[in-house]
């Protein structure tokens, strides 16, 4: 597995939305599981993941405190596992109602 796109640190002010990206080549074509702070990130999570040939892209929408961290991918298939360099997400300000 060959990782071409690394995600990138972000700020952003509260309540912004965000995308994250990585992607990696490989034959068999890896899976990718999106991890913050080294905890997996649920496909059912409320922010939505989309993956096609090994791009996989992290929407987070109306950002929060709660989605400060550090963010990573994994790939795997049947030859290894690869892990991305993290990316920072940091987040100001407060949401005012």
């Amino acid at each position: 597995t060959h990782i071409t796109v690394m995600p990138r640190s972000i700020s952003a002010i509260a309540g912004d939305n965000i995308t994250l990206q990585c992607q990696a080549n490989g034959d068999p074509i890896p899976k990718v599981q999106w991890l913050i702070n080294n905890t997996n990130i649920n496909q059912a999570y409320q922010h939505g993941i989309t993956t096609i040939n090994g791009k996989s892209t992290l929407a987070i929408n109306n950002i929060g405190n709660a989605d400060k961290g550090s963010y990573s991918c994994r790939f795997s298939n049947a030859l290894g596992i690869n892990l991305t360099t993290k990316a920072l997400v940091s987040v100001y300000g407060q949401i005012t109602t």
